[in-house]
């Protein structure tokens, strides 16, 4: 599964990170909101997003209904 994470903290992105490739998934992770959202606009072979609420650039919820507006319909967006 090819899941982009979205958190301010460096050291959140590395530990998350590991987590999921340790579950043999694939990762782009992000500090950047904006920046999340253009690769995932430009890369419609993302399967999940994982944000932080806290972003200083944009919130994490709203992210989700940006997501959602581009295909694929079925990606899943989690914002914690």
């Amino acid at each position: 599964m090819r899941i982009v994470v979205v958190d301010p903290s460096r050291t959140v992105l590395k530990i998350v990170t590991r987590l999921l490739e340790a579950g043999q998934h694939q990762v782009c992770p992000f500090t950047d909101g904006p920046e999340a959202i253009a690769h995932i606009r430009a890369d419609y072979d993302v399967d999940a997003l994982i944000t932080s609420a806290e972003l200083p650039s944009m919130c994490g919820m709203i992210s989700v209904p940006r997501r959602a507006s581009s295909p694929p319909a079925a990606a899943r967006s989690i914002s914690c």
